[in-house]
Parts: structure tokens; C-alpha cells; sequence
């Protein structure tokens, strides 16, 4: 009996062994394959991180330009805005002028004094055709 135990121990030692080399090796196998998928995946993952950082670089860059633009742009219609206060004091000031013009035309030309310039103009008419007409005389 204790020959059959000693077979049966042997016999379980040398399958053991071998049994547990077999999956060993099976379970190397297995982890180097999801290895291998583990090292694409990750591949693929650090590749998107870099474009997404690429991406990042470009729009951080492209917001940088933006707010230059803006902050130009703005300042650009700051000056807009004092150079058209400034032409709208001007136009106060021109239309004040011309107020104050007509007003004085107004009070410079009165009917008496359009009546006594047609009166100068008629005048000034006859003394000229009276000078034409002897001068055409004198060169007849």
C-alpha cells in the first residue's frame, strides 16, 4: 500500500509539473497578447493625448491672435469715437456759424435795402447801354 501511495504521489508529482508548466505557459502566453493590445491601446491613447495637446497649442495660439485683434479692433474704435465727437463739435460749431450768418444776412438785408440795390442795378443798366450805344455811334 504504501508503494501504490508512493506511485500515485510520484505520478501526481511529475503531472503536476507539467500540468502547471503547460498553463504557465498558456498564461504567458495570454498575458503577452493582452500585453501587446495593452501597448497599441496606449499607443493610441499617448498618440490622441498629443494631438489633443497639438490642438490645444494651435487654439491657445489662435486665441492669442484673436484678443490681439479684439484689443486692436477696440482700441481702433476708441479713436473712432473721439475723432466723430470731435467732428461733431465741429458741426455744432459750423452750424452755430451758419445760424449766426443768416441772422446777420437777415438783419443786413431788409426790403428797403433790396429796393435801393434794383434801384442801383437799373441805374448801373442805363448808364451802360447809354455808353454802348454812343460808343457805337462814335465808331459809326
Amino acid at each position: 500500500l504504501r508503494d501504490l501511495k508512493t506511485c500515485i504521489m510520484y505520478a501526481l508529482t511529475l503531472n503536476i509539473p507539467w500540468s502547471a508548466e503547460h498553463e504557465i505557459q498558456a498564461l504567458k502566453k495570454e498575458r503577452d497578447k493582452w500585453r501587446t493590445v495593452a501597448d497599441r491601446a496606449l499607443d493610441e491613447l499617448n498618440t490622441a493625448v498629443d494631438d489633443r495637446e497639438m490642438r490645444e497649442k494651435v487654439i491657445v495660439k489662435d486665441l492669442a491672435r484673436v484678443d490681439q485683434r479684439h484689443s486692436a479692433a477696440q482700441s481702433e474704435v476708441q479713436k473712432l469715437k473721439s475723432d466723430l465727437a470731435f467732428v461733431k463739435r465741429q458741426l455744432l460749431v459750423t452750424i452755430a456759424d451758419r445760424d449766426g450768418l443768416k441772422q446777420e444776412v437777415a438783419q443786413a438785408v431788409t426790403p428797403e435795402k433790396v429796393e435801393r440795390l434794383k434801384a442801383g442795378l437799373e441805374t448801373y443798366n442805363t448808364r451802360i447801354t447809354e455808353n454802348l450805344i454812343e460808343a457805337q455811334q462814335k465808331v459809326d
